[in-house]
């Protein structure tokens, strides 16, 4: 990163002539390490180049017009400066390496890797019980709980509290995550019939495999889906697939095309809508006929029947407007008593 022009010129003659000399081109080195003022712009490119490739974003220049980093992260990089979280450089370029490259789909599998990578970029120093923004001041992955701050000033502070425990099978998941191998399913009925109404609390349940009976969206294994009461495996991009089925294909970017009967990529802006009228790329909407880009900046919005806004834009006095984004300094304001509701969360 800070090598000498000369230098670089240098190990740039060796590289060609060792390669002249009968060995594999390396190819380009990978990228380097990311400075904290630079994290932002760096993850919104790759950001971007993962959303048009997954269909979500129709093209890198629309996507950096109305996406981009959101508050939390724009937060944690403002909260490097007044030393309230570390940041890792190499930790930095590793994430948004993992934001680039992850597979266009809603796995554990693809979550996990991306949370992974995430968790060595920054590192809280509030300790539990101390005044904090965002989740990621908070130590040993802690989260910052706003609740009293519903309705308040936007700098209002919230508490450090402890990691939540992972839920084990069998344990009561109503406050808290089922382990991976695990979903949360609702108390059951206790008559069979539906007529005392479900009782009892929410608890992990193990998750059901490929041919197994099923009963909940969420209840079959990873890159699995419950339908017609059995746990079935989506297919990848290319592969068969069953286009009866709601959902047959594990990138979302993919729908079963009927007529080749395999996973191919959803219709983009100005060709005919998929099955019933309903399958479009993920930036787009169907109007009754073919596809339509989702509305952009200026558009109308909020009326009965006009899709939601593309990217980040929000729906504001009958249009798609940019939104606004404040980092807070300082200690902030203390949440009022009696003003607080349910969530908050920044």
């Amino acid at each position: 990163m800070h090598r000498s022009f000369l230098a670089l010129a240098l190990i740039g003659t060796f590289a060609v002539g060792f390669v002249a000399c009968g060995e594999d081109d390396p190819g380009p080195a990978p990228p380097g390490p990311i400075k904290v003022e630079n994290l932002a712009a760096e993850f919104e490119k790759a950001d971007c180049e993962a959303k048009v490739r997954c269909t979500v974003m129709p093209d890198a220049a629309t996507c950096v017009d109305v996406d981009g980093a959101d508050y939390a992260l724009l937060q944690l990089i403002a909260d490097v400066t007044a030393e309230k979280v570390t940041y890792d450089e190499q930790g930095g370029r590793d994430w948004v390496e993992a934001i680039r490259k992850a597979p266009c789909q809603s796995t554990i599998a693809v979550g996990k890797s991306i949370e992974t990578a995430y968790k060595t970029v920054f590192t809280g120093t509030v300790e539990v019980g101390g005044a904090c923004f965002v989740d990621g001041e908070c130590v040993d992955f802690g989260l910052c709980d706003r609740t009293l701050c519903e309705g308040g000033p936007a700098c209002c502070v919230g508490v450090c509290t402890p990691p939540p425990a992972q839920v084990p099978e069998g344990g009561d998941c109503s406050m808290g995550t089922c382990v991976d191998a695990a979903f949360c399913a609702g108390p059951e009925d206790p008559d069979g019939e539906g007529g005392a109404g479900p009782t009892g609390p929410s608890t992990c349940q193990p998750r059901a495999d490929n041919g197994q009976d099923c009963d909940d969206t969420f209840g079959c294994q990873d890159g699995q889906r419950c339908g017609n009461g059995k746990c079935y495996k989506l297919s990848s991009s290319g592969q068969p697939c069953n286009p009866n089925l709601q959902v047959s294909c594990i990138d979302f970017s993919n729908w079963c095309e009927p007529t080749e009967g395999k996973c191919a990529t959803l219709p983009a802006a100005g060709q005919p809508c998929g099955t019933n009228g309903a399958q479009c790329a993920l930036y787009a909407f169907c109007d009754g006929t073919n596809c339509q880009p989702k509305p952009g900046v200026g558009a109308g919005c909020g009326e009965e029947g006009q899709p939601g806004c593309i990217g980040d834009l929000r729906c504001q006095d009958g249009s798609c407007q940019k939104r606004s984004l404040q980092v807070c300094v300082g200690d902030g304001e203390q949440p009022q008593p009696g003003t607080g509701g349910a969530g908050g969360g920044g």
